[in-house]
């Protein structure tokens, strides 16, 4: 049988080289040649990669078409991949040649997932998808805007976008506008001449001009002042900027990431948030699920994380594990505070524990924040019932006028929405 000549055909000079290169049929390459001899599930490469399956087979047709992978029907009915073996050690040698010349992108990748995204791993699809869109993302110099509950990550994502892309080596420059106070938020971002605020004796660069050639990421941009909305939408309009106090305006050339745990097209909707704003920073859209939503992760995340844990603290990666009974509680739980509130009381179990085995009484033990000593929390109404009894009380004594209700609970319309959606207080309540 006459083999082909490999190192002619996925020569660099090669049509097929350039076709193969996408970064995650590079990753999917690197599994089969680590074990050529093995037959990978779909389900597995799925998992690893962090790929959804259609995605996986799709990255797989070309190499299947030009001979370079097969596809085999594993007896549970599902497809299974590996090297071709009937194209010989050729075939394996210029493969891995061709890893080695690309080796920088797929390490790139894996250190991303592993300092970044280590929230990622696990079965669920939205998860696998959101993967899928910050590689995309990554790609281009478009606008991104990363919404989802706090403790989803919101911030990791952005850095793993910024380390993923050709700006990389410019710096990733972080704003909080939730903490920014209205008058300060136009000077922060924009920069300030001598003198305009008290005692300043030196020009101020301002974040703008700081992320130059690398990422501006704004975190919870929902916060942001007004004037400061209306200023960051005219700047990006223009692709430029002007200091407080100076009148010639600068250029700008950063890549904008935004994120919010409010919902910015409700709060457009309603005028709380500058529309025109808005347009301008949902161009590459990026929506992360809550813990709750990927109950199926959690099991295999609270290991992940208890190995991470035990590696960097303990210097054994497999000193510590979960009953099952622990694993089963913990994916029972609502996890209020996401991913940040899971590896908090993975860290906390790994640090408390005694014995090898964390049960389930350590998890309640560390899920537990409200048991007081002499206190009996039985006693103590939940916080979201007492918090939705009032909210209709205040809906019936003002007639179900959203508006007034709102600015009697000193809250905006959109909380006073969402929580009427989230508590499923239904119109009759407050009419009765």
């Amino acid at each position: 049988m006459k083999h082909t000549d490999w190192s002619q055909r996925l020569s660099a000079e090669s049509a097929l080289y350039h076709r193969l290169l996408s970064p995650l049929r590079l990753v999917l390459f690197s599994f089969l040649v680590e074990k050529p001899d093995r037959l990978h599930s779909l389900a597995e490469l799925s998992v690893r990669a962090g790929l959804l399956k259609e995605d996986v087979a799709g990255a797989f047709s070309l190499p299947i078409k030009e001979g370079i992978v097969e596809r085999i029907t594993l007896p549970d009915g599902e497809d299974g991949y590996r090297l071709n073996l009937h194209q010989g050690s050729a075939l394996l040698d210029t493969l891995r040649a061709l890893l080695a010349t690309h080796r920088g992108i797929i390490e790139r990748i894996t250190q991303v997932r592993d300092s970044h995204l280590a929230g990622m791993i696990g079965h669920n699809e939205k998860m696998k998808a959101v993967f899928e869109l910050i590689l995309t993302a990554a790609r281009t110099d478009s606008r991104v805007l990363v919404q989802g509950e706090l403790g989803t990550g919101l911030e990791k994502v952005a850095a793993a976008i910024h380390e993923l892309s050709e700006r990389r080596a410019g710096q990733f420059v972080t704003v909080d506008c939730s903490t920014l106070a209205e008058h300060q938020a136009e000077p922060e971002l924009f920069g300030s001449a001598p003198g305009v605020s008290p005692g300043q004796t030196e020009s101020r660069p301002g974040k703008l001009a700081e992320a130059a050639g690398g990422t501006l990421f704004l975190q919870e941009i929902g916060d942001l002042a007004p004037a400061a909305q209306l200023a960051l939408a005219q700047s990006l309009e223009n692709n430029s900027f002007t200091r407080l106090g100076e009148e010639t305006p600068l250029a700008t050339d950063f890549r904008l990431i935004c994120a919010s745990s409010k919902p910015l097209d409700q709060l457009a909707q309603l005028g709380e948030f500058r529309e025109e704003l808005y347009y301008r920073i949902n161009i590459f859209p990026i929506l992360l699920p809550s813990l709750r939503e990927r109950r199926e992760d959690i099991p295999d995340l609270a290991e992940e994380l208890l190995r991470k844990f035990c590696a960097e603290r303990l210097g054994n990666p497999t000193l510590r594990s979960f009953a099952p009974e622990a694993l089963r509680l913990m994916h029972q739980y609502d996890w209020p505070g996401n991913i940040r509130q899971l590896e908090a009381a993975v860290r906390r179990m790994g640090a408390q524990g005694k014995t090898p085995k964390i049960g389930p009484e350590q998890v309640r033990s560390a899920l537990s924040t409200s048991r007081r000593k002499g206190g009996d929390p039985s006693s103590v109404r939940p916080l979201k019932e007492v918090e939705r009894t009032h909210i209709v009380a205040a809906l019936r004594r003002l007639h179900g006028n959203m508006k007034r209700t709102a600015e009697a609970l000193m809250i905006s319309r959109v909380t006073l929405y969402n929580k009427v959606k989230e508590y499923r207080i239904a119109q009759r309540e407050w009419e009765e």
